[in-house]
């Protein structure tokens, strides 16, 4: 059994982390696949939900529009995510201008098309990536 210092690691992480077992690729790595699952997540179960009202209202965007204003907790929390989906967006067209990563400008239809919980972890997902 691995001695554990006082320090809370075990000999064996530290030896690990003496040889570089946990670097920078290692952690972005990880990021990059948790990333990619929120991702899935992140398109998946708003659209579950929306299928499901679409197929008990009809294909109206104008009703889904007024369901969304129904009450004050979701009148708030619309432009809650609108702001949000536009901050988003600013942010995304700046850095793909700076970087030149113009690959990252489709997670904006992400937000607007799916939502914020499948736009933002996209683009962090790209943005993670290694550029040319």
């Amino acid at each position: 059994m691995a001695r554990v210092p006082s320090g809370g690691l075990t000999d064996a992480t530290r030896s690990r982390l003496r040889a570089g077992y946990f670097d920078g690729r290692t952690l972005m790595a990880t990021s990059r696949i948790i990333y990619l699952i929120l991702t899935i997540v992140g398109a998946v179960v708003p659209m579950f939900y929306f299928i499901r009202w679409f197929e008990e209202f009809g294909y109206s965007l104008s009703a889904m529009g007024a369901a969304w204003n129904v009450n004050d907790a979701t009148t708030g929390l619309t432009y809650d995510l609108t702001i949000a989906a536009v901050a988003l967006t600013v942010f995304i067209i700046v850095e793909a201008r700076v970087r030149r990563d113009w690959l990252s400008l489709i997670a904006i239809p992400a937000t607007f098309c799916i939502g914020v919980s499948c736009g933002l972890p996209l683009y962090l997902f790209l943005r993670t990536r290694k550029l040319d």
